[in-house]
């Protein structure tokens, strides 16, 4: 039996016609795919990204924190800055000290030496004993079987209204950022004050944080770097100390004498001491 209209003729009609629009729809949907594909396989370099040279990276500079004040305080202790002759740029010039030398004393006159907190030195007579606070910001120095005379002028660091306060210790000596003090003032109660510390030679500088001290056959001469201001003890004389005052003579005229120097490991004994 033959099928009209609607057929088995008609059914082969609309047959190739949905396969064209088919093959139209995916050859659509297959071209992007393949192009997308053929870019993913393709073997060929990206372009380079170029970066700017380092010398452009670092054309920026950053603001300075420092102050004017800061660079001023800095530059104090160089001693291009001091004038020739003056105390505070011999002390600068000496020869230096080392402070690993200087961590060792004995808490009595006879008592056994060993390492202690701060820094510690003697003069080469030992008639000066010297220590510093754990930070070093703070100098004692005792003379030995003796006391200390000054005369303060009126503007000296001894009479400041401001001046922390001193016992009446006249063979104490308290270096500190507000100035010398003759006595023990209440920044030194902290120091642990030591008998029998390594000698610093004649013509060495020893510098402990902002404090640096100079022993000379004169006597012996401390300054503190934020103030330029210090003292010096000659024989039995206390006197203040700025970093600007002439150098003595001794130091100027004279060279390195080694005839006055005596070793930094030298274990004389304190006046009146039994020995090392």
């Amino acid at each position: 039996m033959q099928w009209y209209g609607l057929g088995g003729h008609g059914l082969r009609d609309h047959r190739p016609g949905a396969r064209r629009w088919i093959a139209g729809a995916g050859i659509g949907v297959l071209v992007p795919l393949l192009a997308a594909g053929c870019s993913l396989l393709d073997d060929s370099a990206p372009d380079q990204i170029v970066l700017p040279p380092t010398d452009e990276l670092s054309t920026f500079t950053a603001p300075s924190t420092s102050t004017t004040t800061s660079s001023t305080i800095e530059s104090r202790d160089t001693p291009n800055r001091l004038r020739e002759g003056t105390i505070g740029r011999v002390m600068s010039l000496a020869p230096r000290a080392d402070t690993a030398d200087y961590e060792k004393g004995a808490a009595t006159r006879t008592g056994p030496r060993g390492n202690a907190s701060g820094f510690h030195f003697s003069t080469p007579d030992r008639t000066i004993n010297c220590s510093t606070s754990l930070d070093s910001r703070t100098l004692v120095c005792r003379v030995n079987g003796g006391t200390l005379t000054d005369e303060p002028s009126a503007d000296s660091p001894g009479t400041d209204r401001d001046a922390p306060s001193c016992d009446k210790s006249k063979n104490l000596v308290t270096l500190t950022s507000d100035g010398a003090r003759l006595g023990l003032c209440d920044d030194g109660k902290d120091v642990n004050l030591l008998y029998r510390s390594t000698v610093l030679p004649y013509g060495t500088t020893i510098t402990m944080s902002r404090i640096s001290c100079l022993t000379d056959v004169s006597g012996l001469y401390c300054l503190e770097s934020r103030s330029k201001g210090g003292f010096m003890i000659t024989g039995s004389q206390f006197a203040y100390l700025d970093a600007t005052d002439p150098a003595p003579k001794s130091m100027i005229n004279s060279g390195d004498s080694t005839d006055d120097t005596t070793d930094v490991t030298d274990p004389a004994p304190e006046p009146g001491s039994d020995g090392p």
